[in-house]
């Protein structure tokens, strides 16, 4: 699992052209890992810019097409980037990672969002690819929203909304100020579609982890011969968007239950105790915290964003999530800032407070996937607190999906689908009723404490339980 990603600071954000390192170690020596952070919030935070030593144009002697422009943002290493124009969507960006030796075909791969630049990632290991895909080529595609469709009403609506997660009577739409592009079944079929033919190569396997099971699944449609492969998916379009919502939530105080049980006895803390308690009652008690080096103090808000942040990666950060959560509010400023960072990743914030345009684009890709949403009516605030928060953006604007499963059952390529038991982010339940809807799909299940990549799933699952790639 790849460490965290450093929170941008004033130092690393987009007008200054640098890059956000893949990897920091904070205090204590604590690898404060959240890899896929968002991955059914699929976000990771990135500066988007071209790397000075990145070949945008790499060799790929199979291109038989014309040479297409190099994209204005692209670091995957050793691929080949490129933009399309297509229809009424506008610029599509995209790269071709080339297989190790002679490609067995071309698998199109979406590894999570929205929200996400896809492109800003640096090579098949952080786009979570098991060694099992090395003898393809690899498609990636970028989300069609650009940074600067969010104007000054969008920014102040993003702001407003990351400020006062978990607040009673919060108001206002980041999707209505925002309306940022995102994909729908359509849009989405019509570029894939539209790069095939540009590059001339038909598309042999698809692979959809967490949110990308939604674009993957379109795709499929469109190549019906091409195997499926879905990892630690979001729900099928069919799930209502409050259920979404409320089987995360359980998903969430399930991991912490399990997190806290199996580190409180070493920890010498109250057992008696749920992690859903300890993690509750350290956000009511926590009032705003300064640190010298936050623009912004610390709030309960932040512990409860931090918290959820967390669950990523819990089996990196349990130890230091339940020590943390247990001295609040005294917390010193190193470990202090920490939790202000955790949330900083998650709420893509950066600088004296600002919210990066990917969170509007989250929000609006999120909301716009499910129908059938209904207030929440919880009050108070908790670890869960951001997805409420979510379901009410999502309940203020939102009537109809942009994907279904139309036509699925015309599929004629194998469907393999990885559901991880222990999943804090895309619960198991998801993976099942994916298995119940895909035509002669292999449901393939095991547990890892945290929201595991496809590699990390890969690595999980024995030889032959998925005819398409395998497992360890």
């Amino acid at each position: 699992m790849a460490p965290l990603t450093a929170a941008p600071t004033a130092d690393t954000m987009l007008a200054k052209k640098k890059a956000v390192p893949r990897s920091r170690r904070y205090a204590g020596g604590l690898p404060l890992a959240l890899t896929a952070i968002f991955a059914v919030i699929g976000i990771l935070v990135f500066a988007l810019v071209l790397d000075a030593g990145t070949d945008t144009d790499a060799a790929n002697n199979r291109q038989p097409g014309p040479q297409p422009e190099s994209p204005r943002i692209c670091r995957i290493r050793d691929a080949r980037c490129a933009e399309l124009e297509v229809g009424s969507i506008g610029l599509v960006q995209y790269a071709i990672l080339p297989s190790r030796g002679k490609p067995k075909g071309l698998i199109l791969a979406e590894v999570g969002g929205p929200g996400g630049h896809t492109l800003a990632r640096s090579d098949r290991a952080t786009l979570g690819l098991p060694s099992q895909l090395d003898s393809f080529d690899i498609l990636v595609i970028n989300e069609p929203w650009r940074d600067d469709e969010a104007d000054a009403g969008c920014k102040d609506a993003l702001t407003n909304f990351a400020s006062s997660i978990g607040d009673e009577g919060q108001t206002g739409s980041a999707t209505a100020a925002c309306q940022l592009s995102v994909w729908t079944e359509k849009s989405y079929r019509l570029a894939v579609q539209s790069i095939a033919d540009r590059e001339r190569q038909a598309i042999t396997g698809i692979v959809g982890h967490s949110f990308g099971a939604l674009p993957a699944t379109a795709a499929a449609k469109a190549f019906p011969d091409a195997f499926l492969l879905l990892s630690a998916p979001i729900a099928p379009p069919t799930v209502p968007g409050s259920q979404v919502v409320a089987d995360r939530r359980f998903s969430v105080e399930t991991a912490l239950d399990q997190s806290y049980a199996r580190q409180c006895k070493i920890l010498g803390f109250d057992c008696s105790l749920t992690g859903t308690q300890v993690a509750t009652s350290a956000i009511a008690r926590t009032s705003p915290i300064v640190v010298t080096s936050r623009s912004k103090p610390v709030t309960n808000s932040d512990v409860a964003v931090a918290t959820l942040a967390a669950l990523y990666g819990i089996d990196t950060n349990e130890r230091w999530l339940w020590k943390t959560l247990a001295q609040l509010p005294d917390l010193d400023p190193e470990s202090t800032a920490q939790v202000g960072k955790f949330a900083d990743q998650l709420l893509m914030r950066h600088g004296s407070g600002n919210i990066a345009p990917g969170l509007g684009a989250f929000i609006e890709g999120f909301c716009t996937s499910y129908t059938g949403w209904s207030p929440d009516t919880e009050t108070s605030k908790g670890p869960s607190s951001f997805l409420r928060d979510l379901g009410m953006q999502c309940a203020q604007t939102h009537v109809s999906a942009g994907w279904n499963l139309d036509g699925v059952g015309e599929r004629t390529g194998p469907t393999c689908i990885y559901g991880n038991e222990a999943d804090p982010v895309t619960p198991n339940v998801w993976a099942v009723q994916w298995a119940q809807l895909l035509p002669k799909a292999a449901l393939v299940q095991y547990r890892h404490n945290g929201h595991a990549s496809l590699s990390i799933a890969t690595s999980s699952v024995f030889a032959g339980q998925c005819p398409i790639i395998g497992g360890s």
